[in-house]
């Protein structure tokens, strides 16, 4: 079974707000939950490019910068 954020090219952001990846897990942002409407945003244009998370509109900044 397969789940975000544990894999090394794979990057989540759970409801307990966490940002997980290679199953790692860290304080990001905000919890969530049914209702709330969550953004991925995954600038190209920056270097490195960067990954980050919304909830509701509030942009919560930066979760990782990826490296190739």
């Amino acid at each position: 079974m397969y789940i975000v954020g544990e894999d090394k090219d794979s990057f989540g952001y759970g409801g307990t707000g966490k940002f997980s990846n290679s199953c790692r897990f860290s304080n990001y942002g905000q919890r969530f939950s049914v209702g709330d409407v969550i953004m991925a945003l995954l600038d190209l244009q920056s270097r490195p490019p960067n990954i980050s998370f919304a909830k509701n509109g509030r942009w919560f900044g930066v979760a990782t910068k990826l490296h190739g």
